[in-house]
């Protein structure tokens, strides 16, 4: 690439990220404009950027087009996952951790196996067939685990713009908290079936050690992120002229979530799982080693940068399309790869199936065994968790790109490598782009029906807990307030009622937040009547006033718009009552 073309290459990708945050803003503040996500817009100003390139210099620059896994998994991942965990809300990510992992970890490996047995079936009743020509193939075992792997690798970013933690705190986390173990589960399968191919042992044996081989991989790279958190609160806590700088505590910080990420990746553990392992843990004791404005700018400094990556990874994706346009072979020579629209379509089609009888599977049992006064997610929030995970995203075409040809001369693997990555390529865009369009009408048809309940659970905090599960957060957070926090916290025998209270605050503000949140949704079911918007004016800081609103918002399915007087009268006896 010469200067001139490399220097128009440039400016061309920032002038597009530039109007890619500008447009996702609006967006953003704009709630009546739902006909495209962000993250579509993102990857069709990709597409516009290849087009422009490919009309200007002619089909001279194929190799922009390639999508490059090692900078995507070594540059832009770390700083994306490490960011979701550094500003994770921990007491929610614990306090819906069932759910979570019920779907996250268990939901993914139930997906992986469903998709396993039906691509399996495709491929031997001959349906993947080669678009423009009769041409079928078959797909060998490795290569339908590796791709299985790929494409349980979700994005929920869509969902999550458009849920409001402030208004559905528990389905936020949820939904949040299940994309970042998805991510996590998707890699470490896919590396224990990288590290099991070529094996010809017994079904038995293969399966056996593939679950020995995921369980060690998920708990050392979760070790390996905790002893980086750990290693770096004892550095800030004992290394005090670190936190004389401010930009030197972001440098620190950065260079130790990519270092827990690289020594993973060495090891050959997941560097995802152990960098969000990695940043729970240090906003979650060395937070409080920083200077007061370097708490402040440390999340700041880690959710732009995340940002950035996920602005360019998006664009890119959309770049990466325009590799359907030729790619220079080892002959120098243009060659366009292979495709399959049936293998496109049944597979959307799987994956939408496995996801839900996946989810339908898992959260049954939990509700059987919960019992229905246990179990905290309605209906329409299950029905938001499964359409927030039929999306794909950059980490599932990132991981199939790894995939290679063995032996360039076999014809038939070539075409078995090129259908998988244009596959993944187009379920990527396609989800992407079609269902996070159309991710805000279906989020507002389930939203509108029956969350008012279940938020106002989540602010009277009367979850059910099990004795054991009390037993354990008891047990930790004794050795937490008796030993942890001492060793991993700067003078916290003195500053103890200082950090306490400002753990109290933050709190303390998140529960207001989620109420005033509330009574928003409240005031704008009943616009109407001036009367009740007063009253919901006049007593939202008074906590028992806010009960008796709650009560009243519980009742708005047996009460229409009609009906304001009476229920403005069962609000205020609910009031009276408490």
């Amino acid at each position: 690439m010469s200067e001139t073309s490399f220097g128009v290459v440039s400016f061309t990708i920032i002038l597009i990220l530039f109007i890619y945050a500008i447009a996702g803003s609006y967006f953003e503040h704009k709630h009546e404009i739902h006909f495209i996500h962000e993250t579509g817009l993102g990857i069709i100003l990709g597409v516009v950027a290849g087009g422009l390139f490919t009309l200007i210099y002619r089909g001279t620059l194929y190799y922009i087009y390639e999508f490059n896994e090692s900078f995507f998994f070594y540059i832009l991942l770390p700083i994306i996952i490490f960011a979701g965990g550094y500003n994770l809300n921990k007491r929610r990510f614990f306090q819906n951790f069932l759910y979570i992992n019920l779907f996250g970890l268990l939901g993914t490996l139930l997906t992986f196996l469903l998709i396993v047995c039906f691509t399996f079936l495709i491929s031997d009743g001959d349906l993947i067939q080669i678009w423009g020509g009769d041409t079928t193939i078959k797909l060998k075992t490795e290569q339908i685990m590796i791709f299985a792997a790929t494409i349980c690798a979700t994005d929920s970013v869509a969902a999550l713009t458009m849920i409001k933690p402030n208004k559905y705190p528990k389905l936020f986390s949820v939904v949040f908290g299940e994309g970042m173990v998805n991510d996590a589960v998707s890699i470490i399968l896919y590396i224990s079936v990288d590290l099991l191919s070529g094996k010809h042992d017994t079904i038995f044996t293969v399966s056996l050690e593939f679950c020995i081989l995921f369980i060690l991989e998920f708990f050392c790279s979760l070790v390996v992120g905790l002893l980086f958190g750990v290693l770096a609160s004892i550095l800030f806590k004992y290394l005090r002229f670190i936190t004389e700088s401010v930009i030197l505590e972001m440098a620190i910080i950065i260079y130790i979530a990519y270092g827990s990420f690289t020594m993973c990746e060495l090891l050959g553990l997941s560097g995802v799982l152990s960098v969000l392992a990695t940043g729970a843990l240090m906003a979650y004791y060395n937070i409080y080693n920083l200077s007061s404005l370097g708490q402040v700018a440390s999340k700041i400094t880690v959710s732009t940068l995340s940002l950035i990556c996920e602005a360019f990874i998006y664009i890119y994706l959309g770049l990466s399309m325009w590799i359907l346009s030729g790619y220079q072979n080892s002959d120098d020579q243009i060659e366009k790869p292979k495709c399959s629209w049936t293998f496109l379509v049944l597979e959307l089609l799987i994956c939408f199936f496995s996801r839900g009888v996946s989810m339908a599977i898992l959260s049954g049992m939990a509700y059987l065994i919960k019992g229905k006064e246990k179990f905290k997610l309605s209906l329409q929030e299950l029905n938001i968790i499964w359409f927030a995970g039929l999306i794909r995203g950059s980490v599932a075409y990132a991981l199939i790109t790894k995939l290679q040809i063995s032996n360039p001369e076999d014809l038939n693997e070539r075409y078995q490598v090129e259908v998988i990555k244009t596959t993944v390529l187009f379920m990527v865009i396609i989800t992407t782009i079609l269902l996070g369009a159309m991710m805000p009408f279906y989020i507002n048809l389930n939203l509108k029906r029956k969350v008012e309940d279940v938020n106002s659970r989540l602010l009277q905090n009367n979850e059910f807990e099990s004795g054991y599960r009390r037993q354990i957060q008891n047990n930790f957070k004794y050795l937490d307030d008796h030993y942890f926090k001492y060793w991993m916290i700067f003078n916290y025998q003195n500053r103890k009622s200082e950090i306490l209270k400002q753990q109290q605050e933050k709190q303390q503000d998140e529960e207001n937040h989620n109420k005033i949140g509330l009574i928003s949704q409240f005031q704008s079911k009943f616009t109407g009547n001036q009367n009740i918007v007063f009253y919901v004016e006049a007593n939202k800081s008074i906590p028992a006033h806010t009960e008796s609103l709650i009560e009243g918002i519980d009742d708005l399915e047996e009460n229409d718009q009609s009906d304001q007087p009476n229920l403005m009268t069962h609000i205020s006896q609910n009031y009276n009552d408490l």
